[in-house]
């Protein structure tokens, strides 16, 4: 599981797996550069583990040498 204080790794590997997202393409069609669309989707993806935290619901995940690898 991931715990709060990764939940900002998390939002960066969550906006690096889905930079090439048809969908997230088409909600963000004026990002063309794979850089910045990844930035711009780790902080969509920060506010949204906020939410789920907030709920209290868990981000699953795996962790390799302390490090999120992988989030759900």
């Amino acid at each position: 599981m991931v715990s709060a204080d990764q939940d900002s790794e998390a939002a960066i590997v969550l906006g690096r797996a889905f930079v090439n997202d048809s969908l997230l393409k088409l909600i963000l069609p004026h990002v063309t550069d794979p850089v910045e669309r990844a930035r711009i989707l780790s902080v969509v993806f920060a506010l949204a583990l906020t939410r789920q935290r907030l709920s209290g619901q868990p981000v699953f995940g795996i962790i390799r040498e302390g490090r999120v690898a992988a989030v759900a």
